[in-house]
């Protein structure tokens, strides 16, 4: 169906982005709510979104999601190139089991410890101090030169071998993949 918009005092309708609405999208603020498509713009090759309501003021536009497989598939190549940026630039999402890494901790039996990840777990700790980096997943990370061995939290590991494009493609693709083009869009326009 599109974007539609109608003129309250002439009551014409404007139709907008007819087969390219990915997604809807409340904006919830303190007093209104204001109401996004998120629309594929085959001008600009991008995603983008479109205010078409509010509760902050008379909003006479509606959108429903209708997006053709052309749509979504040139929606989901803008992702995967907008992904590898957040990729390179987040060292988290690069952490897995054999990764050399560097501990970022300032202080404990964690500080300056650099050796390999020997395992990735769920964190135990609901205490949001604790676990305030990345609440869901510690690293046991291994020194063999050492012996020396700690569990960190992912937020606070530098990834220290360098990274291939085909590795920051591959996680770029599987990021988008689990969320899809139009979340990928929202996380980045509408942080909370």
């Amino acid at each position: 169906m599109a974007v539609i918009f109608t003129d309250p005092y002439t009551k014409t309708r404007t139709v907008r982005f007819d087969g390219a609405v990915l997604d809807l999208h409340e904006q919830n603020l303190i007093d209104d709510s204001y109401f996004h498509a998120i629309v594929w713009d085959a001008a600009a090759q991008t995603v983008t979104s479109i205010e078409y309501g509010a509760t902050a003021y008379a909003a006479t536009g509606r959108a429903e999601v209708d997006a053709t497989d052309d749509v979504r598939a040139a929606a989901r190549a803008w992702a995967i190139m907008a992904t590898k940026d957040t990729v390179r630039a987040d060292h988290r999402a690069l952490i897995t089991e054999g990764t050399a890494v560097r501990s970022l901790t300032s202080r404990g039996k964690a500080k300056g410890l650099e050796g390999k990840v020997e395992r990735i777990i769920d964190s135990k700790h609901d205490d949001p101090f604790t676990a305030r980096n990345d609440p869901t997943k510690v690293a046991l990370v291994v020194d063999e030169k050492s012996d020396r061995r700690a569990w960190v939290p992912t937020g606070r590991l530098e990834v220290t071998t360098p990274i291939s494009e085909q590795q920051v493609t591959a996680l770029a693709v599987r990021m988008v993949d689990e969320r899809g083009a139009a979340d990928i869009y929202r996380r980045r326009r509408f942080r909370r």
